[in-house]
This record gives C-alpha cells, sequence and structure tokens, in this order.
C-alpha cells in the first residue's frame, strides 16, 4: 500500500520533470557542454 503511494508518487514527479523542466534541464546541459567545448577550443588554440 505504501510503496504503491511512493511510486505513484515517484511516477508524477517524473512526470512533471518530464513536462515543465525537461526543456530547462536541455538548456543547462547545451550551456554546459558548449563551455566545456569552448575550454577546449581554447586549449587547442593556445597549443597551437
Amino acid at each position: 500500500m505504501i510503496m504503491n503511494l511512493i511510486n505513484s508518487l515517484v511516477n508524477s514527479l517524473f512526470l512533471g520533470l518530464q513536462t515543465e523542466d525537461y526543456s530547462f534541464f536541455i538548456a543547462i546541459r547545451v550551456k554546459y557542454t558548449l563551455k566545456k567545448e569552448i575550454i577546449f577550443l581554447r586549449r587547442l588554440h593556445n597549443l597551437i
């Protein structure tokens, strides 16, 4: 009984994340990878 309640809570949380904050997470991930690539390119440029 309690496990079912917890499962439904977790499922609703994940559904909420997918609908509302998913684009937010994607934006953060894209920003982070862009930062890493820029740092990598700068290091590469400094080596050359």
